[in-house]
């Protein structure tokens, strides 16, 4: 079969690339190609509609150990009873790794004290735990220490990380108990012990999610935790470590998000990256350990229910780009709580990826992929280069004291804020398909804090080192915005704010502009009140009940508002409507006629949104929001 096979297909000639831009330049008429058929990032990466081997030198990729990625159960409560018990019900049920939040100061997850408790009748042999570490970080690895002596756990027989990320911290907190060069010194010299007592337990972090979560993009995400892993490289080394023993004390954390195509060669760029610093320092084939956490700036409020559908992209992307350990979170995460029912969802994305359909079977699925392996060598490209600039600078350290890393960072979340609040960038649920009447879910309440609470929760000990900290920045945050305005005055007065659409003529001139109204609107917590078609000023008017508290839309085909548009919009600014859009973009003396704003495809819906509540709402005493 092979060989007939073979035979058959070279009867066909194999098209070029210019061949297949040609017969798609046909089927686009006129419209410009690089528009329809390419996207590039925020990074300057092309990615094209078709990968060809003409456009790519395929490399050998650094993978994972052939075999499962582990599942990991998180935990970021501060109550050791209820974390036991979560603990347990998780290894029952499919998780196969650990990862709890621990604080010394109290403010965010455990205790230092209580890791004890929460860790009784688990047996630490068999489960790789992370410590995600907060303020005190080394008394809680010297509570974990006393816990696994106080087990009598033989030499190297425990696996996982203490968490110890300095840098990261300082970036994500804004501060530090010493300075930092002391706290790395500190760690450096822990890893020199843990190194011989438990060599399986990675003594530091070097996590990115801090940096992709303040909205940095693939390839300063790359370059600045690699920076980071390089600084605590050298300090190892300094302490005393060889360098091959030291590269197995780093532990290696990238956000998920659930762009498939830029998660995928984000981590696969990783492994190519790290594999780099390694050579170059004169070592090799030291495997890097690779951790995936879903993307918390991705995780909405609103309709909760599609943070289940991102988590799954997410966790896809994350193995088939090669994770050892991935991090689904629970799709309530930011309602304040969450339950049993949303971490079984959370862990059971992981069971099913994994168990039915397989995707651990494949050492590296993306391998031969031209399109995945252009965008990857693009990624490790850009990341290099980025790399290179930073250690310039002196380091992501060093970039973290000047905030030269927060001004990149701002820079590309800008224009991913941008993205979104334009709906270039589409959120289901939140920017598209908004549900206005959504209820929020009843929760049994288990853990009454989320990852960005327990932040939020700290104050910085001045006594150490302070710096700006990278901000949490939410895609979804701007429209959540309004929703949670929406709801304020729902709950104080009893119905949300409406907008009237003023429908010309019949439903086949009016539906699609209409619909297109609606979603802008209600994505910002506006309900639609839609309207009956009519056809001249008078009958437009008396649509209009309570022009005090009302905005209205005009919605119709660009004929109608060319013939009958400004008649309309004098009517309805007669009867003291508070303000007036038209769907679509035609003026023609339309703004003179009455017309506040036009809306269409590609204009700021959350700043068009804000006109209309200042328009409602400034300047009436008691209904300030």
């Amino acid at each position: 079969m092979p060989d007939s096979f073979s035979a058959l297909s070279s009867d066909f000639p194999t098209p070029s690339s210019e061949e297949w831009v040609a017969l798609v330049d046909k089927t686009l008429k006129g419209k410009p190609f690089e528009k329809a058929m390419r996207k590039v990032t925020l990074d300057g990466i092309a990615i094209d509609a078709l990968g060809t081997s003409e456009a790519v030198q395929v490399q050998r990729q650094p993978t994972r150990s052939h075999g499962d990625w582990l599942i990991t159960s998180p935990h970021w409560g501060n109550d050791p009873a209820q974390i036991n018990a979560d603990i347990l019900e998780d290894l029952e049920r499919g998780a196969s790794a650990i990862a709890i939040s621990v604080d010394a100061s109290g403010g965010r997850g455990l205790a230092p004290r209580d890791l004890g408790p929460a860790l009784e009748g688990v047996y630490l042999e068999m489960v790789p735990i992370t410590l995600i570490q907060g303020a005190g970080a080394l008394s809680v690895v010297d509570e974990f220490e006393s816990v696994l002596r106080g087990r009598d756990y033989q030499t190297d027989s425990i696996t996982g990380c203490l968490g110890l990320d300095p840098i990261g911290w300082l970036a994500r907190s804004g501060y530090l108990e010493t300075g930092a060069e002391k706290s790395i010194i500190n760690s450096a010299e822990i890893a020199i012990k843990w190194s011989a007592w438990q060599p399986g337990v990675a003594t530091f972090t070097a996590d990115g999610t801090v940096f992709s979560n303040a909205g940095a993009t693939e390839s300063v995400e790359l370059a600045a935790t690699m920076s980071t892993a390089v600084t605590y490289l050298r300090a190892m080394e300094a302490a005393g470590l060889s360098i091959e023993v030291a590269a197995r004390q780093i532990q290696f954390t990238f956000s998920a998000g659930s762009d498939l195509w830029l998660t995928m060669a984000k981590y696969r760029a990783a492994r190519r990256l790290w594999r780099q610093v390694l050579q170059d320092c004169g070592v090799s084939d030291i495997p890097m350990k690779l951790n995936a956490v879903a993307a918390v700036h991705s995780i909405t409020v609103k309709d909760p229910w599609v943070n289940i559908l991102r988590g799954t992209a997410a966790c896809f992307a994350a193995a088939t780009g090669g994770a050892d350990i991935i991090t689904t979170l629970p799709h309530d995460l930011m309602l304040g709580s969450t339950d049993k029912f949303s971490r079984r969802i959370a862990r059971n994305i992981q069971v099913v990826l994994m168990e039915e359909s397989s995707l651990a079977k494949v050492t590296d699925p993306a391998a031969g992929s031209f399109a995945l392996e252009k965008i990857t060598s693009d990624v490790s490209t850009a990341a290099a280069k980025a790399f290179a600039a930073i250690e310039t600078a002196g380091g992501t350290l060093t970039e973290i004291r000047s905030g030269a890393i927060a001004e990149r960072i701002a820079d590309t979340a800008k224009s991913k804020l941008k993205d979104v609040r334009t709906r270039k960038t589409q959120i289901t649920g939140v920017s598209e398909f908004p549900d206005i009447h959504e209820k929020k879910p009843v929760l049994a309440l288990d853990h009454e804090d989320t990852p960005e609470d327990m932040e939020a929760a700290h104050t910085p000990n001045t006594n150490g080192e302070v710096v700006t900290a990278l901000p949490l920045r939410r895609l979804a945050q701007d429209f959540e915005n309004l929703r949670f305005k929406s709801d304020a005055i729902a709950q104080k007065t009893g119905a949300l704010p409406k907008a009237i659409l003023v429908n010309l003529g019949v439903p086949a001139d009016f539906t699609a502009r209409a619909t297109f109204a609606k979603n802008f609107f209600e994505s910002g917590g506006i309900e639609t009140v839609p309207g009956n078609g009519i056809s001249d000023g008078a009958s437009a008017a008396r649509q209009i009940q309570e022009p005090a508290n009302s905005v209205a839309i005009i919605c119709g085909t660009d004929s109608q508002y060319l013939d009958i548009g400004a008649e309309i919009a004098r009517a309805l600014k007669i009867t003291g409507i508070k303000r007036l859009y038209l769907s679509g973009k035609v003026d023609d003396g339309l703004a003179k006629a009455g017309v506040d704003e036009f809306i269409h495809i590609g204009c700021d819906v959350v700043g068009a949104v804000q006109r209309a509540y200042d328009a409602l709402y400034a300047g009436r005493p008691g209904d300030e929001i």
